[in-house]
């Protein structure tokens, strides 16, 4: 994905050409491989995964994280919402072995009062 984001990082049509790409399939731009169409996703869930892999082509300064132990008090939710919640950590590698990521999504639904 990265390559991806490379290749793509500064071409202003990459997101509705990519987005095509994905719904409809393609062959030839990464070598002989064809990659599938996947016609179920609609533009938007297309875009999504897109705006996730371009932006790993951002090399700028990495938003600052909360620190390891705390809490979070979001606005109290309006109707049916869903929060979701993710941290990751990575450390630093050793010994001639990268390092590692771990991840962890938790999802919160809030439900509307009942009368």
């Amino acid at each position: 994905y990265k390559d991806v984001a490379e290749k793509y990082k500064n071409d202003k049509k990459a997101m509705s050409y990519l987005q095509n790409k994905i719904i409809s399939g393609g062959s030839g731009v990464w070598g002989e491989v064809t990659m599938p169409a996947h016609p179920n996703l609609t533009k938007d869930e297309a875009r999504q995964i897109l705006a996730y892999i371009l932006s790993l082509a951002d090399t700028g300064v990495k938003k600052k994280s909360l620190p390891a132990s705390g809490s979070i008090n979001p606005n109290p939710p309006k109707g049916n919402t869903v929060m979701v919640i993710t941290a990751s950590y990575t450390d630093n590698g050793e010994n001639n072995v990268k390092p590692l990521t771990g991840s962890k999504s938790v999802v919160l639904k809030a439900k509307a009062k009942s009368k």
